[in-house]
C-alpha cells in the first residue's frame, strides 16, 4: 500500500482527519465483507504523521464517524489483535479536513466539511504530487452554526462574525512535508484573524448599553411562547408573521412596550443581515391600531415652580429636625434644576446613587458641578457633568452649598444622608413627597417622584433651551426627553 507523506501538525485549536476511499476495493472485517467504497477516519495527529496501512485500534479510530456519513460504508476493528489489511490498488485517494478541537462527532457538521473539501477538489489520487490547498467552511471551522439565529446581543455578534469570517485553513499536504505555502493561510495569520474577531466581538458587544441588553434578551421567551402557542416560528419571518406576533403581544403588554420589544426584534435582523419586516408597513399600521384601541392612561404631572415652592414650604412644617428638612429641600431642588431620576440621588436598590465626591462648587461662575459615575443608559461616551446654575427666589446653587457645609462628616459616600450618617432612601425620600402633596391637597397619585424630572425638562423647554441641550441636560441619547415636555 502507498503511504500518504508525513503532515506537519494542524493549526492550534485544530486536529486534522484523513479519510482513504478504496473505490474497487473493501475491508474484509470479522462478521464478513462489506461491499463497495469505504472511508476511514484517522483521529489522531500521530497516525496522520505515520500514514495508514490499516485500522487503527482503539477508540478514537471510529470516534468521528462512528454516527457518520450515511453514503459511505464505515468500518473500523476495535480491536486491535484481530485487525484485518486493507487491500488497495493504485487508485486509492486521500481527502483531507481540518476540523475544530472540540468537534464531537456531529455528522451534520462532517458530512459538510467533506462535501466542502470534494466540491473544491481536495482529493489526492497520489499522495506524493502537490494537489491544490483546500479550503473548509468556516461555519465548521470554528465550530458554530451561523445560521441558529436563536440568540440577541453577544451570541449574535459571534454567529454573524462567523458567517462572513473567511479564514482558509491548510487542510491538504504536497511533496515532503510543506503546507504548499504559495496557497496557504498561515497560522500566524489564523491567530491574527481571530485576535481581531474577538476584538470586533467585544466592540459590537460594547455598542449597547447594559440595560438595552437587558431589554433585548427579553424577546427570546416571547418569541418561543407565540411559537409554542400557534407552532408558527417568529424569526426570522416575513411582515404578516411579525404582525401576528405583535398581535400575540398585545394580550399582555402595552404599545410602548411592544415598540421596545420590536426594536430589539429589529436588532436580531440587523446582526444576522436579513430582511427587517419590522419596520414595513403592516406592523406599523399593528402597532397604530393597537395605540387607537388601547385607553390613554392618566399621565404623571410636572411639578411646577409655584408647586416646588409650596412642597419647599411643606417641608419646613413636617420635618421637625432642622438639618432633615434641609435635606429634603435640597434633595427637591436638585431633583428638579438637575433633571434627576430618584434612583440617582437615593439609595437601596440604586446603582447609580449620587456620592460626595462627584460634586463640587465652581466659586467662580457660582455653579454646582455634579459628574455621576453612572446613569440609566451610560455608555461611558454620554454626559455625565450637571452644571446646576443660580436661580432667582429659591437658588439652588445657595441651597446646595448650605447643604455641603451641613453634612455629617462620615464613611457614607453617598451625597445625601441623614444626620445620624445613613443613606436617603427611595421610599423615605417618596413618604415626605407624599405628606407635602397631601397637606397642599395635590393629587397623589399624579405627581410622583418622576415629575421633578417632568417639570424640569418642561422648564428648560419653555425657557428656549435647544432640544440637543435639553437631551444633555437630562442625559438622554434619544427622543425620549419630547415625552417629558408638557
Amino acid at each position: 500500500m502507498s503511504q500518504p507523506p508525513s503532515i506537519p501538525p494542524p493549526h492550534q485549536g485544530f486536529i486534522r482527519k484523513l479519510l482513504i476511499e478504496t473505490p474497487d476495493q473493501s475491508w474484509k472485517q470479522e462478521d464478513g465483507e462489506i461491499p463497495g467504497p469505504s472511508w476511514r477516519v484517522d483521529t489522531t495527529d500521530t497516525i496522520a504523521h505515520q500514514g495508514m496501512g490499516h485500522t487503527e485500534a482503539g477508540e478514537n479510530a471510529s470516534r468521528p464517524l462512528d454516527r457518520g456519513l450515511a453514503q459511505h460504508t464505515v468500518t473500523t476493528n476495535a480491536d486491535a489483535n484481530q485487525q484485518s489489511p486493507v487491500q488497495q490498488n493504485s487508485s486509492t485517494q486521500y481527502l483531507v479536513l481540518t476540523l475544530p478541537n472540540d468537534y464531537n462527532g456531529d455528522p451534520l457538521v462532517l458530512q459538510q466539511a467533506i462535501q466542502q473539501a470534494t466540491q473544491q477538489q481536495n482529493t489526492w489520487e497520489n499522495p506524493g504530487v502537490h494537489q491544490p490547498t483546500p479550503q473548509i467552511n468556516d461555519t465548521q471551522r470554528i465550530g458554530d452554526n451561523s445560521t441558529n439565529l436563536n440568540m440577541v446581543g453577544t451570541n449574535t455578534v459571534n454567529d454573524t462574525i462567523a458567517g462572513y469570517m473567511g479564514i482558509p485553513q491548510t487542510t491538504g499536504f504536497s511533496n515532503g512535508s510543506s503546507y504548499g505555502l504559495e496557497n496557504a493561510v498561515t497560522s500566524a495569520q489564523h491567530m491574527a484573524t481571530a485576535q481581531l474577531t474577538t476584538e470586533l466581538t467585544n466592540t459590537l458587544d460594547s455598542a449597547l448599553a447594559n440595560n438595552t441588553k437587558k431589554t433585548y434578551l427579553k424577546i427570546e421567551p416571547l418569541l418561543r411562547q407565540f411559537y409554542e402557542t400557534t407552532g408558527i416560528q417568529a424569526f426570522p419571518t416575513d411582515p404578516f408573521v411579525t404582525a401576528l406576533w405583535v398581535q400575540f403581544l398585545s394580550r399582555k403588554y402595552s404599545p410602548s412596550s411592544i415598540k421596545t420589544f420590536l426594536g430589539a426584534l429589529s436588532y436580531k435582523y440587523k446582526m444576522n443581515n436579513l430582511p427587517n419586516p419590522t419596520l414595513t408597513y403592516i406592523v406599523k399600521q399593528t402597532i397604530l391600531g393597537l395605540k387607537n384601541k388601547t385607553p390613554i392612561k392618566d399621565k404623571k404631572l410636572p411639578i411646577t415652580l409655584p408647586i416646588l415652592h409650596t412642597l419647599l414650604k411643606n417641608v419646613d412644617i413636617l420635618c421637625g429636625n432642622k438639618y432633615e428638612a434641609h435635606l429634603y429641600k435640597t434633595m427637591f431642588l436638585t431633583a428638579f434644576y438637575g433633571l434627576f431620576r430618584i434612583g440617582e440621588i437615593t439609595a437601596k436598590p440604586s446603582i447609580h446613587t449620587l456620592k460626595q465626591e462627584n460634586v463640587s462648587y465652581d466659586a467662580p461662575n457660582n455653579i454646582i458641578r455634579i459628574k455621576l459615575d453612572s446613569f440609566k443608559h451610560f455608555d461611558g461616551i454620554s454626559n455625565n457633568e450637571i452644571a446646576i446654575r443660580q436661580q432667582p427666589n429659591i437658588c439652588p446653587v445657595k441651597t446646595l452649598k448650605t447643604y455641603i457645609q451641613l453634612r455629617p462628616s462620615c464613611f457614607n459616600p453617598h451625597f445625601f444622608i441623614h444626620e445620624n450618617g445613613s443613606s436617603v432612601t427611595r421610599n423615605q425620600f417618596h413618604s415626605i413627597l407624599d405628606k407635602c402633596l397631601g397637606l397642599s391637597k395635590l393629587d397623589q397619585k399624579r405627581f410622583k417622584g418622576h415629575s421633578f424630572r417632568i417639570g424640569g425638562t418642561t422648564l428648560a423647554a419653555q425657557r428656549g433651551l435647544a432640544d440637543h441641550q435639553i437631551k444633555s441636560l437630562g442625559r438622554w441619547r434619544s427622543s425620549a426627553y419630547q415625552g417629558y415636555i408638557r
